[in-house]
């Protein structure tokens, strides 16, 4: 299998590493965040929802993360998507999510976010950032599990 993007990675992303890179964010794991929010930051602060899994913790971190670089937090349903799509794509290459919808026959459930050890959300995420030649390569292995 080709790696279409050109950017296979030997070191799998690690949020936690990278928030090393941001000495002035410190981070509150156990938060009571109201229903439906698994994570905010104000900039310097991340807090995230208590009772997440090592994978939302993970997907949660590093998309505030993202917010925290880009200045931003939710502030439109637009830069959500951004935000969302940056994450997805530091956390899951494109090789990860090629063994991962092999593995579930092209099913996108918690499952196949499990196996890349992210949410649903980002997996979803994810595969809406794909490139064209990320979809391409994609749509053969539909057909490998045609035949």
């Amino acid at each position: 299998m080709s790696d279409p993007a050109g950017m296979v990675t030997f070191m799998r992303y690690h949020p936690w590493r990278h928030l090393r890179d941001h000495t002035h964010v410190t981070v509150e794991t156990r938060a009571e965040l109201p229903t439906g929010v698994d994570g905010f930051t104000d900039g310097t602060r991340i807090w995230l929802r208590r009772g997440l899994t090592q994978a939302q913790r993970r997907s949660v971190l590093a998309h505030e993360l993202v917010h925290i670089e880009r200045g931003t937090n939710h502030v439109s349903d637009r830069e959500e998507a951004v935000v969302d799509s940056i994450a997805a794509r530091r956390l899951v290459t494109f090789l990860d999510l090629h063994d991962a919808l092999r593995w579930s026959q092209g099913r996108v459930d918690d499952e196949t976010a499990d196996w890349c050890w992210v949410d649903l959300r980002t997996i979803e995420a994810r595969i809406e950032s794909l490139t064209d030649a990320e979809r391409a390569q994609l749509e053969q292995l539909r057909e490998e599990w045609a035949a």
